[in-house]
């Protein structure tokens, strides 16, 4: 009804101008019509006159129908415009009032009835950090809060002209704005270390990441193969490896796992702030490590068993017959011998047959020919 009342005062008033312009400047009877011209001329001008005079009039009656404005921004540390839920931000309600008056907000989730007449009868909920601030001209009240939880809300802004329970009774034109918080920001994963543990063998469990706002870091364990990881921590049926470590930042958390059996295991971790959190920031977050059994020992080296020879044997026969028998050739020795010629062997450091340690050196004496005769002198 008041944005209806300036226009039809306005069109009331123009046309009484008008009548009041016909009032002073009757038709003329008995001139030229020149001068007929002139006065219709300054007729109209005078119409036109009052006409913009009734409405610069009406602006000043009735502001609050042409001038009053309100918004909100969540801006970061750095003025940029990011709404966050669980971090601190900065809101602002910013607007112009033409007449002193008092702002209300309320929020609450989008798709149901518009903003209500007032906030008296609106069914949202009531932001404290502006409850009923005086505002007049351009205007811009500022805070500092952490908004509780991700998603679109719609927020309903009064401007009433009382600051008590009948200025939220009062009947003003709601201002609607919808703002969406998005969720913080983190990253989580882990390693394992030895990379391939044996059964039985104690396994270093390494959890990294970086959480936007404070969160809690969950973990567990078991058989791979199964179910996927479950939405939350509480839901999952693995054993329990970090229960709920605060964590704000970059963070990195340890524990430890032993595994009895061989095979392929899952961590299922998430970043979240309660074990039945639905919408964790990270995870549910899947890492699969393997549990094997050492290969096994290498068979035993063959003994080394002492080969036979004779006599008529080269040096060369004999060397390639004990390496042959997995041993190894040790000290060649050279002796002179009346019986067995130059380059053969006369006899090995060990018996032959003899059983020895894998790649045992085995001494082999060699002749170096007859002894040279000695001439007696007479």
């Amino acid at each position: 009804m008041m944005t209806d009342l300036p226009s039809r005062l306005s069109r009331h008033l123009a046309v009484s101008g008008c009548l009041v312009t016909d009032a002073l400047l009757p038709p003329p009877r008995s001139i030229s019509s020149n001068a007929v011209a002139r006065v219709q001329l300054v007729r109209r001008s005078l119409c036109s006159l009052l006409v913009m005079l009734t409405f610069v009039g009406m602006l000043a009656l009735c502001p609050q129908a042409f001038a009053d404005s309100a918004t909100i921004t969540v801006t970061n540390t750095a003025g940029e415009s990011d709404p966050a839920a669980e971090l601190p931000r900065v809101f602002t309600l910013s607007g112009t009032a033409s007449v002193p008056e008092y702002a209300y907000v309320k929020y609450r989730g989008p798709g149901g009835a518009p903003c209500a007449p007032n906030a008296h009868e609106d069914s949202g909920s009531i932001l404290w950090v502006f409850p009923g601030e005086k505002v007049e001209g351009t205007f811009s009240l500022k805070t500092v809060m952490t908004w509780k939880e991700p998603g679109t809300f719609m927020f309903c802004i009064w401007l009433s002209p009382e600051n008590n329970e009948y200025g939220e009774r009062e009947i003003v034109t709601p201002i609607t704005q919808v703002i969406t918080f998005r969720s913080p920001r983190g990253t989580i994963s882990a390693t394992v270390n030895p990379l391939i543990p044996a059964p039985g063998q104690q396994a270093t469990v390494t959890v990294t990441g970086s959480s936007e706002a404070p969160e809690k870091v969950f973990a567990k364990i078991r058989t791979a193969g199964g179910a996927p990881c479950a939405p939350t921590y509480e839901a999952d049926t693995g054993s329990d490896l970090i229960e709920g470590q605060n964590v704000n930042g970059s963070f990195s958390e340890q524990t430890t796992t032993t595994q009895s059996k061989a095979g392929t295991y899952l961590i299922c971790l998430w970043l979240a702030s309660s074990g039945s959190d639905t919408s964790p920031i990270a995870g549910p977050q899947p890492e699969t490590f393997t549990v094997a059994s050492p290969p096994p020992p290498p068979p035993p080296s063959p003994p080394c068993i002492v080969p036979t020879f004779s006599s008529r044997m080269h040096l060369s026969t004999v060397e390639r017959r004990i390496r042959t028998a997995h041993c190894a050739v040790g000290r060649v020795i050279y002796v002179r011998s009346r019986h067995v010629r130059k380059g053969m062997v006369v006899h090995l450091g060990s018996a032959p047959g003899t059983h020895l340690a894998s790649d045992a050196r085995i001494t082999i004496v060699v002749s170096s020919g007859n002894p040279r005769r000695h001439r007696h002198r007479r």
